[in-house]
């Protein structure tokens, strides 16, 4: 498979992503995301709190509006 097509596929759904940063505060912790993923599942990330995404190489104006006004 083509590095390009990998990096199109959701790894986590929206609900796991969910538990991960939910499971992350009961820790005290915050979650990150290695955001080189589709859009749509970073911008999932952003949504459930996640507090930091590395290197965002899908990002657009959008994705860091989102991120900025979320505290990401």
């Amino acid at each position: 498979m083509e590095t390009t097509q990998r990096a199109l596929i959701w790894e986590y759904s929206d609900e796991g992503i969910k538990a991960i940063v939910k499971e992350a505060k009961k820790a005290g912790r915050f979650g990150a995301s290695h955001a080189v993923g589709p859009p749509e599942a970073i911008k999932v990330c952003v949504e459930e709190g996640v507090r930091s995404s590395e290197h965002g190489i899908f990002s657009d104006e959008e994705f860091i509006k989102m991120m900025s006004e979320g505290g990401t």
